[in-house]
């Protein structure tokens, strides 16, 4: 099975999941449906939710020609207008899934200019046969370590 990767956003107390799609010339780009979830939800939820975010990772997307629209669907879903306003106040999780394994990936928030940067040495793996509560908590661990 390709990869497939997913981000998961902490953005003013909500969760907002989202599939990140395979470009046709390379590359990978934010896709819908986006889900937003509050900080509450449990662990079990939570999982279930980013395996289907998961699930929803495709390939083979053309490269966008407006990418205002590719932002849209993330940005509506956190109430907020541009996309700087919106790395101002989250926090981001990369989540790979490749070979039987999930991947979370933490990140460090440099600012509109900066952007995220990975945080690999922090990434915490899991089964993808795990319950769906241990991968939720693996999310939670793993937004913890996000800069």
């Amino acid at each position: 099975m390709p990869e497939q990767l997913a981000n998961v956003y902490l953005q003013r107390g909500n969760f907002l999941l989202l599939p990140l799609s395979r470009l046709i010339d390379g590359g990978w780009v934010n896709d819908e449906p986006v889900h937003s979830y509050p900080l509450e939800v449990s662990d079990h939820e939570l999982g279930i939710a980013i395996t289907e975010a998961i699930s929803q990772s495709r390939g083979g997307v053309p490269t966008p020609t407006n990418w205002k629209a590719v932002l849209a669907p993330l940005l509506a879903a956190a109430g907020v207008r541009s996309w700087s306003a919106f790395q101002r106040s989250a926090q981001a999780c990369l989540v790979e899934c490749l070979n039987e394994k999930i991947t979370i990936v933490p990140t460090t928030n440099g600012g509109a200019t900066t952007g995220y940067s990975f945080l690999r040495d922090d990434a915490l793996t899991v089964l993808t046969r795990c319950p769906p509560e241990e991968l939720g908590s693996a999310i939670r661990r793993t937004m913890a370590a996000c800069k």
